[in-house]
C-alpha cells in the first residue's frame, strides 16, 4: 500500500466515521424521542387510570349511600306496617262503633217518627171525641 491509498483509506475512513456519528447522532435523537413519547403516554395512562379510579370510587360510594338510602326505607316501610298492624283492630273497632253510631241514630229518628204518629193520633182521636161525645165542663143537673 502506497501513501495515496493510505491517505484515501484515511478518507474513507474518516468519512465512514462522520457517516457513523450522524448515524448515531440521529439514532440518538430518534431513541430520545421515543423515549420522551413513551414517558408522555406513560403519563397519561397514569393520569387516565387515577380519574377513571376517582370515578370508580365515587360510583361505589353512591351505590353504597344508595344501599344505605334502601335499607334506611325498608326500615321504615317495616315500621309503618308494625303501626298499620297495631292501627287495624282499632280501626275495625272504630268502623263497628261507627255503624252502631248509625243504626242507633236511624232507631232513634224512626222511634221519633213513629212516636210522633201515635202521640198525635191520639191526641187527634181525643180532639174528635171529646169534640163529638164529651164535655169536660160542670155538669149541671136540672132537676
Amino acid at each position: 500500500m502506497g501513501e495515496d491509498d493510505r491517505n484515501n483509506f484515511g478518507r474513507l475512513f474518516d468519512a465512514l466515521q462522520e457517516q457513523l456519528k450522524t448515524h448515531a447522532t440521529n439514532a440518538t435523537s430518534q431513541i430520545k424521542a421515543f423515549q420522551d413519547s413513551w414517558t408522555e403516554q406513560d403519563r397519561r395512562a397514569a393520569e387516565g387510570r387515577r380519574i377513571l379510579y376517582g370515578k370508580v370510587e365515587e360510583f361505589g360510594k353512591q351505590v353504597t349511600d344508595f344501599g344505605h338510602e334502601v335499607r334506611d326505607n325498608t326500615n321504615k316501610v317495616a315500621g309503618l306496617a308494625k303501626d298499620v298492624a297495631e292501627m287495624k283492630p282499632a280501626v275495625e273497632d272504630w268502623k263497628e262503633s261507627k255503624n252502631k253510631a248509625i243504626g242507633a241514630t236511624a232507631a232513634v229518628k224512626t222511634i221519633w217518627i213513629v212516636g210522633g204518629s201515635v202521640t198525635g193520633s191520639i191526641l187527634l182521636f181525643l180532639g174528635w171525641l171529646f169534640g163529638n161525645f164529651l164535655t169536660i165542663g160542670p155538669h149541671l143537673v136540672a132537676k
